[in-house]
């Protein structure tokens, strides 16, 4: 693969998001070694082929499906709150809820912070909210370290005059 950019598709004719594209395309090849079939059913038609998947210094915001099989070395679960995570509607599969909560929890290698609010805006209603019923199935052992906040540092007020 890399035979074919370096001879027909060069750096110098791509801008910066042809260049991301390039090093996509190229890290997810090296996961099929040289077998074409899947790696163009992958790249065709897999909707996560992005550039989440490259290791990169930046923000990605991924849902909870996408970022199987990824990991960083912070994740932010926003929105932990019954109706949001789970969400609540008839067909909604509970089990299925929970295992993409509990996939979201395991991308983080170093820091993992779930973030709920007591209130929400809803198509102009405030509605009033609970956490998650899957924060509170978090093993209690993990969930202390999770809930416990820094003490705040001490603040001198600083003199005018």
């Amino acid at each position: 693969m890399s035979f074919i950019f370096e001879k027909f598709i060069t750096d110098e004719t791509l801008d910066e998001t042809g260049i991301i594209r390039k090093e996509t395309i190229l890290h997810i090849a090296r996961e099929y070694e040289g077998d074409l079939e899947p790696f163009l059913h992958k790249i065709l038609l897999d909707t996560y082929t992005d550039v989440a998947r490259l290791k990169t210094d930046a923000v990605t915001l991924l849902t909870f499906h996408a970022s199987k099989g990824l990991e960083y070395p912070v994740v932010f679960i926003a929105g932990a709150e019954e109706g949001v995570t789970p969400l609540l509607r008839n067909n909604i599969d509970i089990e299925e809820e929970r295992r993409l909560f509990y996939v979201a929890l395991t991308r983080a290698k170093d820091h993992l912070f779930i973030t709920n609010s007591l209130m929400r805006k809803n198509f102009n209603q405030t509605e009033n909210k609970t956490r998650s019923r899957f924060v509170g199935e978090i093993p209690a052992s993990f969930r202390e370290t999770i809930e416990k906040k820094p003490p705040k540092p001490k603040c001198e007020q600083l003199r005018l005059f």
